[in-house]
This record gives C-alpha cells, structure tokens and sequence, in this order.
C-alpha cells in the first residue's frame, strides 16, 4: 500500500515541475515511475517469499528437534541462519526439508 502511496506522489510531483504545458515529460516521466513502482512491488513479493521460506524452515528444523518455535527463532537469529537463508534463497528454496534441516545443522555447527 505504501507503494501505491510513493507512485501518485511522485506523479504529483513530476506534475507540479513541469507544469500544464510539459504534457509529453509528464507522460514519459510515468512510463518510468510506473516501472520502479513495479520493481518495489516484485521486491516486496521477493521479501514475502524469503519470509514464508525461513518460517518454513524454522518449522521443519523445530519439529526434527523437539524444540520451540522461540528456541528456533532465538538459534537462527545468534547463528546467523536467518542470513544465511535469506541470502542463499535462490538456491536453497528449491531443496527438500530434510536436505534443509542437514544444511542448516551443518552452517550451526561450522560456527
């Protein structure tokens, strides 16, 4: 929603610098707010699915060793498996739960 917020501002501002007359900068000038607004739309997707991928992961860690959802989180957060995850997203979310919970107990153990 902030995003939708940022589009028609930057519209109003663009509107407001060229004046009535710069209709053709206006014009050109959304084409191009209109992509960022988009970009910022994917990369909130992007976030989202990074989020769901680590609860997952928390989820699947935390049901292997009998621990709770705060244990995880506390672990994950000190470990740096929450980075970890984030950061290797692309290649880690295509694996299996049980390849998961052997990676992150190796990253743990590695620190």
């Amino acid at each position: 929603m902030a995003h939708k917020f940022v589009y028609q501002y930057a519209i109003l501002e663009i509107a407001e610098l060229v004046g009535n007359d710069g209709r053709d900068v206006i014009s050109e000038s959304l084409c191009y707010i209109r992509i960022f607004y988009l970009s910022l739309q994917n990369m909130a997707t992007d976030k989202l699915k990074q989020l769901y991928f680590i609860a997952f992961c928390m989820e699947q860690y935390k049901n292997a060793y009998g621990l709770s959802g705060a244990e995880v989180s506390e672990l994950f957060n000190k470990s740096g498996v929450t980075k970890y995850l984030t950061d290797n997203y692309e290649a880690l979310h295509t694996q299996g739960a049980n390849w998961l919970i052997n990676d992150i107990e190796d990253f743990i153990n590695k620190k």
